[in-house]
């Protein structure tokens, strides 16, 4: 196969059988070719297995879950195990990336060893892959961040919460490693706990440019939809978070560098 491939894309899909092709094809047309892509279908009960099955493209490792919903058990396995990469990329099966995306992150985070992983901005879409016009809505101009050191970073997601796209990211894979992986048991919060945990260790960037298409669905179908069941498990989630502050080698960096951004 030649040498191994320089950036790992994980897929998570999960019922979006109506986006999946063009999620899927805005992956294999990237400019940036040297990867390999996991997919792993999180017991879909749509055509989405079928539609992942129905590529033969050699970079692409299929793996479907038949049981446990945001099980990471596989994306573990992968980054530790299986993957080539020395950064990984994270998707979404609604999402879709411009074609320069890749090329513009492996690009910045080549030239810059000190920064542990790279975001960028968004342009916000529809359930129908028109432009988002609800200037009200939560997801409009949530993502559109200035860059910070991450102890200002830390500070915001303290008293903010979360503002850094997930399926923008390309981290390095060593973040996994001195971090740990996506906490199990989170199932709405589970990459806001891996940025404070990146944060604790390591500077992010977020690109200016848009790179991502994230789609906010009808009727707050999103999986961090503004629905009575999500508001619930947010408050639970967002406290487990919180307690990352509060541990005993993480307290100190917090009342030392943190605290004093307020005064």
């Amino acid at each position: 196969m030649g040498n191994a491939p320089k950036v790992t894309i994980f897929l998570w899909s999960y019922n979006h059988a109506k986006y999946l092709r063009d999620t899927i094809e805005s992956l294999l047309h990237q400019t940036f070719t040297d990867f390999e892509l996991f997919i792993e279908d999180d017991a879909s009960s749509d055509q989405s297995w079928a539609i992942i099955q129905s590529y033969k493209d050699p970079r692409i490792v299929s793996h479907r879950n038949f049981t446990n919903r945001n099980d990471s058990e596989w994306f573990k396995k992968v980054v530790s195990e299986l993957s080539s990469g020395i950064y990984i990329a994270i998707h979404h099966s609604d999402d879709i990336w411009y074609l320069d995306k890749l090329e513009k992150q492996v690009s910045f985070l080549d030239n810059h060893p000190e920064i542990g992983a790279a975001f960028t901005n968004i342009t916000i879409i529809d359930e129908d892959s028109h432009p988002f016009e609800d200037e009200n809505h939560f997801y409009y101009k949530i993502f559109d961040q200035p860059n910070r050191s991450r102890f200002e970073w830390l500070n915001y997601f303290f008293y903010n919460g979360n503002a850094l796209c997930h399926p923008s990211v390309l981290i390095r894979k060593e973040c996994f490693k001195e971090c740990g992986f996506y906490r199990t048991g989170l199932a709405q919060l589970g990459d806001f706990d891996m940025w404070v945990r990146l944060c604790f260790k390591y500077e992010i960037y977020v690109l200016p440019e848009k790179l991502v298409r994230f789609r906010v669905r009808a009727n707050e179908m999103n999986f961090s939809g503004n629905r009575l069941e999500t508001r619930i498990r947010d408050q639970f989630e967002n406290l487990q978070v919180i307690n990352l502050y509060r541990q005993e080698n993480q307290g100190v960096v917090y009342l030392q560098l943190i605290v004093p951004l307020l005064q």
